[in-house]
């Protein structure tokens, strides 16, 4: 699964700045027409060639531009929220730009996140500090190749780099110690710290608890934290928890509604831990009946980082296979096998 996962994440990587504009997609809403897209489009241009630029002034051109269009699309449709972002469009070498769109009724449904938190709160045990050490010296040595990227022996319900060396060893052996002591010390950072790292890095330590429960609802709080930072620790944590320890209990509807939250990478995320669940035996099942719906709507979108991995888990929770944009066909499908697995549970 952490093989899955990080291709999701590259799949999900902003695009070359330089490459050609392949496609403008708008997610979250149908009102807008192809000609409305088609006369932003000159924009979108203007902005890739400025973000293509080396210069300070250029950056600061590309991110006014950025902001024009973001503030266009609202209008357009007058929508709630509008954020716009590049992906990568791998087997074509260009990019789609992705407007992500919330219309006005939706933004509880689609952005269930709590008011950002303004506190600063002292780090517990010096935990938050270890953490950072462990992780960049990890990092450091992964790059260069002097531990293995591979998934590690893990005493936790997440692991990043594991005892690969003796340093890292002693850190980890902090984690193992100190965090069960300051969990709720590590509980209140996440949800009081206005600095969003320190919540992301406090979520990943309390994978260290001894109870696969708490660790699971320290991830659902995760979910719907404000800043993309937190949410990502929550899903690299349910990813192992899914694959590794599947005794223990996740929220699956919840993890399945980041798949139509308004961020390609949240979906992204979303869509690889559904591969871990989509032959679970305790929730393929949601998955199926109720979860597909959202993943063929995933295969539709026009990005390869979302279709992607929604044909895949069509591919796993079916068993058959047809073309990626064939939707009559996967819409059939799915309805077949639902079908099935009610008889099944007869």
């Amino acid at each position: 699964m952490k093989g899955t996962l990080l291709a999701a994440l590259l799949l999900a990587l902003p695009a070359a700045a330089s490459a050609a504009l392949q496609d403008i997609e708008v997610y979250g809403t149908s009102t807008l027409t192809d000609a409305e897209l088609k006369k932003l489009e000159p924009k979108v241009k203007r902005y890739l060639y400025l973000d293509a630029g080396k210069t300070k002034a250029t950056r600061r051109a590309a991110e006014s531009q950025q902001k024009e269009l973001e503030s266009e699309i609202l209008k357009l449709g007058g929508f709630a929220y509008a954020r716009m972002q590049k992906v990568a469009a791998p087997k074509d070498g260009g990019v789609v730009v992705v407007f992500d769109v919330v219309e006005n009724g939706a933004k509880d449904a689609r952005m269930p996140f709590r008011a950002a938190p303004a506190g600063f709160l002292p780090d517990p045990a010096g935990l938050l500090a270890a953490w950072k050490h462990y992780y960049n010296l990890g990092w450091d040595l992964a790059r260069r190749s002097a531990i293995s990227a591979d998934r590690v022996d893990c005493p936790a319900f997440y692991c990043t780099w594991g005892a690969a060396t003796p340093e890292l060893g002693a850190l980890q052996d902090q984690f193992i110690e100190k965090v069960p002591k300051n969990k709720d010390l590590l509980l209140q950072v996440m949800r009081e710290d206005a600095d969003a790292q320190k919540r992301a890095d406090a979520l990943v330590l309390l994978a260290y608890l001894k109870d696969g429960i708490e660790v699971s609802k320290a991830a659902e709080l995760g979910l719907s934290d404000p800043d993309d930072r937190v949410r990502e620790a929550a899903m690299r944590v349910f990813s192992d928890i899914i694959v590794y320890k599947s005794d223990v209990s996740v929220p699956v509807e919840k993890i399945a509604q980041v798949m139509d939250y308004p961020s390609v990478d949240d979906r992204t995320r979303a869509l690889a831990v559904m591969l871990g669940i989509a032959n679970h035996p305790l929730y393929r099942r949601f998955l199926l009946q109720s979860g597909s719906t959202q993943v063929l709507k995933l295969l539709r979108t026009k990005n390869s980082s979302n279709h992607e991995m929604a044909l895949t888990a069509l591919k796993m929770l079916s068993g058959e296979n047809h073309d990626g944009r064939d939707y009559d066909a996967w819409e059939a499908c799915v309805q077949r096998a639902r079908k099935a697995d009610l008889e099944e549970k007869k």
